[in-house]
């Protein structure tokens, strides 16, 4: 049987180091990987999402919107601090280049504003595959690294999910970004893997300002410098790379100090999740919005004590907040207190749930969005009768996820036991963002982060088989994944 050696081209000893750097060849992969995804990812024949039928993250939008006319996170000119501004960020350069809300209806905003960001959602999407590409081609064979970028890119999951005007395709650009730039600086020297270390620090930064599920990350990535790095070097790099990511960060949380007078670094509503997590054991369905089962059974009593509003409203609770957030943290370490199992419950089946698990009716309500068959605008609403159920679509993609999870499981495995470097930023990434989830909450769109690092994973074991089984695992996984994506209709 071939060794990883033989088809990756990888060193058997333990701490060897990847390739310095994505080569000329690898270069022009990535940009063709890129074109493809990109290519596949727009056809205007498709109805998109969108807002997800009015779904309950639709606000996204809006505040990117309030940003371009009033260059202010928040309502009008109130600055708030209940949502993370990276996403709404980008919505708001969209908009000021494309449909400027200072100067057009509404009705234009929403409509060519709409396009524009789902354009660069497309864009966003093949980005996010060419960094995939060049990361990947710092172990894996370019083959092996290719066929994995174009499945991430081009499988109908990730598509989908390039329809919604939500943060996640961002977040993975930033996400991919920093991995790619971090396993570049562990292959440098001198001054150079500093400036490498800082620059990776940034885009840390950044992606926490998108989804702040990062902010545990440097955290868990002190062991991977404390095993990769020679003595002398640990301190300057790990300094290099926390420098960074507070010089991005911290001017943010300034601003929500100097709003509250309270640290928050990203935006406010931990305790809230808290609250969720310690509240009820959770049942772990990924195809649910579980926050409106909490909301009835546990939060809204809450809310209507703080606020004395009967019902939930966006305006209210961002404005709010802080006091919500109080009330929360109290109730939470109550419910520690009085009940701790059901935190310690929730905190395995939520870390299980987010690494074996995934919310695949996104394909069905697209599906039902293309032949304008009728279902309840809160689809993924628990407890809304005529909700949703998984359609042939989804159970197809969840038997492509199953297999990569498989596959990465014995990738894991083997680089384990060989004790490869190159996983260990990976597993300390993905790790913390499983980890923040466990500690806080999970919930139906946070399933999205895993598939970059499910099918990094599973080629990592695909590129360490022999050459003709890794022939076959190549073109069955990318082979089954293309035809998905063409029964749904993003190839014709």
């Amino acid at each position: 049987m071939a060794t990883l050696d033989e088809t990756a081209g990888l060193a058997p000893a333990a701490g060897a180091p990847t390739n310095a750097e994505p080569g000329p060849g690898s270069l022009k992969l990535a940009v063709l990987v890129f074109l493809l995804v990109v290519a596949v990812s727009l056809p205007r024949h498709l109805v998109p999402l969108a807002f997800a039928g009015g779904s309950v993250d639709g606000d996204w939008f809006t505040l990117g919107a309030n940003l371009a006319s009033f260059g202010v996170l928040g309502f009008g000119e109130e600055p708030l601090v209940y949502r993370a501004p990276g996403f709404p960020l980008m919505v708001a350069a969209i908009l000021k280049l494309t449909a400027d809300p200072a100067h057009q209806p509404e009705a234009v905003v929403n409509s060519i504003g709409t396009a524009a960001v789902l354009l660069a959602q497309s864009f966003l999407l093949g980005v996010s595959a060419l960094l995939f590409y060049l990361w990947l081609s710092l172990r894996l064979s370019a083959p092996s690294a290719f066929a994995a970028a174009l499945l991430l890119g081009t499988n109908p999951y990730s598509l989908v999910v390039a329809t919604l005007v939500h943060y996640d395709v961002l977040f993975w650009v930033l996400l991919l970004a920093f991995v790619l730039v971090l396993e570049v600086a562990f292959g440098r020297q001198g001054r150079e893997a500093l400036y490498a270390f800082f620059l990776a620090g940034l885009l840390l930064a950044a992606g926490a300002l998108v989804r702040p599920v990062g902010l545990l990350v440097p955290l868990l990535l002190l062991p991977v410098f404390l095993a990769r790095q020679h003595r002398r070097e640990r301190l300057t790099s790990y300094s290099s790379l926390l420098l960074g990511f507070a010089v991005l960060l911290l001017p943010w949380t300034a601003r929500n100090f100097a709003i509250t007078g309270r640290l928050i670094p990203v935006h406010a509503q931990g305790w809230s999740a808290m609250f969720a997590s310690t509240s009820e054991v959770m049942v772990r369905n990924p195809d649910v919005y579980q926050w409106n089962i909490v909301a009835r059974h546990h939060y809204l009593p809450l809310y209507r004590r703080v606020t004395g509003e009967t019902e939930i409203t966006t305006e209210t609770y961002a404005r709010q907040v802080l006091k919500l957030e109080d009330a929360a943290r109290e109730a939470a370490l109550q419910n520690l207190m009085a009940r701790p199992h059901i935190f310690a419950v929730n905190f395995v089946t939520a870390g299980t749930s987010l690494v074996t698990r995934i919310n695949a009716i996104l394909l069905t309500a697209f599906v039902k969005v293309q032949t304008h068959e009728p279902f309840h605008p809160r689809w993924i609403a628990g407890g809304v009768r005529g909700n949703l159920v998984r359609g042939a679509e989804a159970r197809a993609f969840q038997s492509l996820h199953d297999a990569l999870l498989i596959a990465g499981l014995f990738g894991l495995a083997a680089g384990l036991l060989r004790r490869d470097p190159y996983l260990a930023v990976p597993l300390a990434v993905f790790g913390a963002i499983v980890l923040t989830h466990a500690l806080s909450y999970l919930d139906f769109y946070y399933y999205v982060v895993k598939v970059p690092f499910l099918v990094a994973f599973a080629f990592y074991a695909v590129d360490a088989l022999p050459r003709p089984l890794r022939i076959a695992a190549t073109v069955s996984l990318l082979g089954y994944s293309l035809g998905l994506t063409w029964a749904m209709g993003f190839l014709s």
